[in-house]
């Protein structure tokens, strides 16, 4: 059953989200995504939908919403931090903590690109706590990232409390402000469950060295860091979607059982 839902965050704003609940399942676990900069909860070529709906046939309960600011939900893009989006991460776990036609029992998490950098940096702050964290092609250093992709002469405009264009929309001084202090990967080394990163060894967008800054991160022996050998930063073939799609669910279904 998919089912639209709006979630109300610590701001009194709403998030606008989909539900996915397996058919025949009232408890179990349970997966959220977080997506990334500029996204929005379907994601690129509908990739979290396809992600959602193989866990949903695996019993595995799915929530993808937009940030305050992206896609459907209130708010707008030139008030949008970090911060404020790992904020909302932690504000749509809580909601998923209390539904009333499904009880969570294990927390997975998926975070793509910005989202895998949110997720990180949620996780140890969700009020339940994370059994498996996957990430994919997930940012590792937010200020190093925004610069390769916005230039450093946008970057600088921001530093000095200057707000930016991009794509479209305006970027706060704020979130340009808060770069330097975010750190990720630190969380990820003293984070103790199982982590998962799968990332293109071609992304142009977030290089593959942030694959690998998450992957000397790991604590849990069940860690992982696949390549994706011919991938770009969408996995947009064929291949490298089924790929992602199988290699992500096989893990998360073991985690899941072997708890």
């Amino acid at each position: 059953m998919e089912s639209p839902i709006a979630i109300e965050n610590r701001q009194g704003q709403k998030m606008i989200g989909v539900l996915h609940l397996p058919d025949a399942s009232a408890a179990g676990p349970a997966v959220v995504f977080a997506h990334g900069f500029l996204g929005v909860k379907s994601a690129p070529h509908r990739l979290f939908v396809k992600m959602a709906r193989a866990l949903t046939r695996q019993g595995i309960a799915c929530l993808r919403f937009d940030y305050i600011g992206s896609g459907d939900s209130e708010g707008d893009f030139s008030e949008v931090t970090i911060t404020g989006e790992v904020n909302d991460l932690i504000d749509a776990i809580s909601h998923m903590a209390v539904l009333k036609e499904y009880r969570v029992q294990e927390l997975g998490l998926i975070g793509y690109s910005l989202g895998g950098c949110v997720a990180s940096l949620a996780a140890p702050a969700a009020p339940i706590p994370v059994t498996g964290l996957v990430l994919w092609a997930p940012v590792s250093d937010p200020l190093d990232n925004f610069t390769h992709l916005l230039g450093e002469e946008r970057i600088t405009r921001g530093l000095r409390g200057e707000f930016v264009e991009f794509q479209g929309e305006i970027i706060s001084s704020a979130f340009i402000r808060e770069l330097p202090s975010l750190r990720p990967v630190d969380g990820i080394s003293r984070f103790p469950a199982p982590v998962l990163v799968i990332h293109g060894e071609d992304d142009r967008d977030v290089l593959f060295a942030n694959g690998l800054s998450y992957g000397r991160a790991f604590r849990h022996p069940k860690s992982r860091l696949l390549p994706h050998p011919a991938a770009g930063h969408l996995f947009d073939s064929f291949h490298s979607e089924s790929l992602l799609i199988r290699q992500t669910l096989d893990w998360l279904s073991e985690i899941f059982k072997s708890r």
